[in-house]
């Protein structure tokens, strides 16, 4: 709550809400792959979920490279990694738990 609204004070209502949206993706993104370590299992998990999260980030992203948007550049591209590493984790576990 206190970083939000440090946010809105730095940055004002609209931005404030695109940039803390992406470090909250950040902090999902390690949430995901945290998870999947600590289950050692894809229970309630699936590449659908993961890939949807991979491409929904990336889209934005985009727009903030075309709009030379640094910050979005940055933490999106955090975001397209931690995304890419959870899906390809995620098969992996899938996968070994298919034998």
């Amino acid at each position: 709550m206190g970083l939000q609204v440090l946010f809105i004070v730095e940055f004002g209502d609209h931005k404030a809400e695109i940039y803390s949206a992406y470090l909250q993706n950040i902090a999902m993104s390690i949430a995901y792959l945290y998870l999947l370590n600590r289950r050692r299992s894809s229970k309630g998990q699936t590449r659908l979920i993961a890939i949807c999260k991979w491409i929904g980030t990336l889209t934005p992203t985009l727009i903030g490279v075309i709009e030379r948007n640094r910050f979005i550049a940055a933490t999106g591209i955090i975001c397209f990694v931690l995304d890419g590493l959870y899906f390809f984790c995620l098969s992996y576990v899938q996968k070994n738990e298919q034998k």
